[in-house]
């Protein structure tokens, strides 16, 4: 009984869809995260197109906060001048929190946080002159799917979006009340 109890948990372990391999799928996508990162710190519009195209398959689509879609070749075209027009700005990190693999599909759940520092010259933040650390992080969820013995993200769309300053999520104050509009005429009466 033990010994059976003990193959049946070792079997369960090295399964595709077990802890061990959802660990080598989870592995496997992390490792295409990371490729992303590298080939956007890098600027260069070439390196991270082939890199989206290395990674994602050719049914790839991604919605963004906005809502719409985007094919893979839209994306890429949308997304070129945020990644060749601002050679300063870093790339995101990428990490996947969430992982369920289920066959040949899995679908993950990862955040991309984009950070810098920001010196606060008008006091927005606190006081003036103040530096902090602001950035951005995006929830996302993906789907991928194995395909000629590789995982290729098929689809990923954008969960949800917080600013960060200094690392705590920062909602930033409301917008001043409108001023009173001038009160109209009164209506002449004949």
């Amino acid at each position: 009984m033990i010994v059976l109890g003990l193959t049946t948990t070792l079997l369960a372990a090295t399964a595709p869809g077990g802890p061990a391999g959802d660990a080598a799928v989870r592995s496997m996508i992390q490792a295409d995260y990371d490729k992303i990162t590298a080939a956007e710190k890098t600027h260069n519009y070439d390196a991270i197109s082939k890199t989206f195209t290395d990674i994602c398959a050719p049914t790839f689509s991604i919605q963004p906060p906005d809502g719409k879609i985007y094919s893979l070749p839209e994306f890429l075209a949308a997304s070129k001048p945020g990644w060749t027009d601002v050679k300063a700005a870093p790339a995101p990190e990428r990490t996947v929190t969430k992982l369920v693999v289920t066959g040949d599909t899995a679908t993950d759940e990862n955040t991309a946080t984009l950070t810098h520092p920001y010196v606060d010259k008008a006091g927005q933040l606190g006081t003036k002159g103040a530096s902090h650390v602001v950035g951005l992080q995006r929830l996302y969820q993906s789907k991928w799917a194995k395909m000629d013995g590789a995982w290729k993200m098929t689809f990923t769309m954008v969960l949800k979006t917080k600013t960060l300053v200094d690392g705590k999520e920062y909602t930033p104050p409301p917008p001043p009340a409108p001023k009173s509009a001038p009160k109209a005429a009164p209506k002449r009466r004949y």
